[in-house]
């Protein structure tokens, strides 16, 4: 990963420390913003807020890829298994790098897993920054839906892709359906040197 992504990436962790929460990742893929993130919080030696990616470690249903602006290129690259990744490496790689206490891995279908996830933590759990690298609408709104009710006041809504795709729509429509005066703005990073949008959320 190239210093650039890492120094915008952190910039936008900067903003996110501030706020009360735990950091969540829909889409880990080979965990590189799990390591950024992860050392970030060990560096900064900040306890209180952990890293949770989740990934099916294995790409898309056809439901996700079908109900996805981008579905082309969502089948086009499970076709070619780009998405299958072994989450122990990813995990390997954690211990390696001394982040094991600052992040957690939930895998599985999105749709599903966040949901139980939510379910095992109390009422009072918030959520600061939502990282969304899924690519696909349909994991990526669901996900929304459920942390809607987690987020802290500011918390930073980060959208990874730079085509506008099923993350974008995800985002914009999870904004306009609660009827909230969120700006989404332009990071005006090039791919790969860091995501592309970030919005604020306002719980009212």
């Amino acid at each position: 990963m190239s210093a650039q992504l890492v120094s915008n990436i952190e910039s936008i962790l900067k903003e996110a420390i501030k706020i009360s929460g735990d950091i969540i990742e829909l889409g880990v893929y080979r965990g590189g913003n799990t390591f950024i993130i992860g050392e970030f919080l060990r560096r900064h030696k900040i306890f209180d807020t952990k890293y949770v990616g989740f990934d099916t470690f294995c790409g898309y249903t056809e439901e996700d890829i079908s109900t996805s602006p981008n579905k082309d290129g969502l089948r086009s690259n499970q076709e070619s298994g780009r998405w299958n990744v072994d989450v122990a490496d990813v995990l390997a790689q954690i211990k390696k790098r001394e982040i094991s206490d600052y992040c957690d891995l939930v895998r599985g279908d999105i749709k599903e897993t966040i949901g139980s996830f939510l379910e095992k933590r109390e009422s009072s759990y918030r959520v600061s920054m939502v990282y969304i690298d899924c690519n696909a609408y349909l994991p990526a709104i669901t996900a929304l839906d459920h942390l809607k009710d987690f987020l802290s006041e500011g918390a930073c809504l980060v959208v990874d892709e730079h085509q506008i795709g099923g993350e974008t729509a995800a985002l914009r429509e999870f904004i306009k359906r609660n009827n909230r005066d969120v700006k989404i703005q332009d990071m005006g990073w090039k791919f790969p040197h860091g995501p592309k949008y970030l919005a604020r959320w306002s719980s009212s």
